[in-house]
């Protein structure tokens, strides 16, 4: 396609406005953003995002490597004949783990790289860049839910190998899951609710509204696990405040260039790529759950047939998938807030993407991993916590699950 067929709505056809050693951004990106340069306040955003991205990438990778490590050295005294073991007490579950953690981390920095080439362009239009960084983030998140799944379906796999009477635990749990989200689908769409059998659209609006008046706190968690997923989306009429008019205040505070913080509104197509990233974070955050539970089933699993520490390992390597989902949901939670505002404006998205959005996201999922990273170290094999976790609460941990777990088929 001819540059000046579409130089009038990105005005990217100008000749070098591209610097020498600037990668050019794909036309589609070019077509669908407008003109933006961004300031040295904006630019640090991006750097520090970009940073943030790279630093969780390295605490991924290093996650897996102690992993690797720890269990080739354990492999030495403990060989398992079980048929989970495929090499010298090497599990499936311990190859899908270092496969996770591996992918997560090629990911991270692929996705950072894309977002520091927003810093390192010299050019007049960095918006293309930035909406190419967040279409692959997008692709980043999906990767990250359909790794998770997998991860998920082995380690379940593998506790019922290990612990047959886990399939029953596991299907009963996921079967409880069901029917407390149907007993809150019911409560909400009840007459007795805060809002009256509004249904979905009213619900979706008190959320994104943030009204928490007239509704206790159950209810709220109600709506959420409810139609939580749904904030993604965009009901015509939903919010009249939140439409997206599809205009650009390029001349409003602006050097010519829209280079204002306020002055760009992001176009339908725009804030459409940004719907498909929070919808990619609120799906990468359902399989964060599923794998968490998976994997949390796994470690006691291991705790009930005595391989301790595997078993603690395992239950505190699930546990941080579930922490990993909550802050996702909270990540994407101040994402839509930032699409659905009433100025949708590069503002907004900076305060979507920076030190109280997903920014912080990466630093605390990087001292979640690095904290994994360090109790995965061989070196704790003989420390004192260590020891004292694995042998002491790991045993009352699990002598306390076998109680619950007679209970449970009493009561059956």
């Amino acid at each position: 396609m001819p540059a000046e067929n579409f130089s009038s709505r990105s005005g990217s056809g100008a000749e070098g406005e591209y610097s020498e050693g600037s990668e050019a951004p794909p036309r589609f990106f070019e077509q669908l953003c407008g003109r933006f340069k961004i300031n040295e306040g904006q630019q640090e955003v991006f750097q520090e995002f970009s940073r943030a991205m790279r630093q969780c990438s390295l605490a991924f990778f290093l996650v897996s490597a102690s992993n690797i490590i720890l269990t080739i050295s354990q492999t030495r005294t403990q060989i398992l004949h079980e048929p989970v073991t495929v090499l010298s007490g090497v599990t499936i579950g311990n190859f899908a783990f270092w496969a996770d953690s591996i992918l997560v981390a090629v990911l991270l920095y692929y996705g950072a790289n894309s977002f520091k080439r927003v810093t390192e362009v010299m050019c007049d239009n960095q918006l293309p860049y930035i909406f190419q960084g967040l279409s692959r983030l997008s692709m980043v998140f999906t990767q990250f839910g359909v790794a998770a799944l997998a991860v998920g379906v082995v380690h379940i796999l593998e506790a019922a190998s290990r612990h047959p009477p886990m399939t029953k635990v596991a299907a009963s749990l996921f079967f409880a899951i069901a029917g407390i989200r149907s007993a809150a689908l019911w409560w909400i769409m009840s007459d007795e609710s805060s809002i009256e059998g509004g249904g979905v659209p009213e619900m979706l609006a008190k959320l994104r509204r943030g009204d928490e008046s007239g509704s206790p706190r159950w209810e709220r968690f109600a709506m959420r696990l409810v139609v939580g997923h749904l904030l993604a989306y965009n009901i015509p009429g939903l919010d009249k405040e939140g439409r997206q008019r599809g205009e650009h205040k390029q001349d409003q505070g602006s050097n010519g260039n829209g280079a204002s913080s306020e002055g760009y509104d992001f176009t339908d197509g725009e804030t459409q790529m940004m719907r498909i990233c929070i919808d990619a974070m609120h799906t990468a955050g359902l399989a964060f759950i599923v794998q968490g539970i998976s994997t949390m089933l796994l470690g006691i699993a291991n705790l009930l047939t005595g391989y301790n520490a595997g078993g603690v390992s395992m239950t505190y390597n699930g546990f941080s998938k579930a922490v990993t989902a909550a802050l996702l949901f909270k990540a994407s939670a101040s994402f839509d807030r930032a699409v659905t505002a009433s100025s949708c404006n590069m503002a907004a998205l900076l305060s979507a993407i920076g030190p109280e959005g997903l920014t912080k996201l990466w630093h605390q999922l990087t001292v979640f991993a690095w904290t994994v990273a360090q109790i995965f170290m061989p070196i704790l094999n003989k420390s004192p916590l260590a020891n004292f976790t694995a042998s002491k609460f790991g045993s009352l941990f699990g002598q306390g699950l076998v109680f619950l777990q007679n209970a449970a088929s009493g009561l059956a």
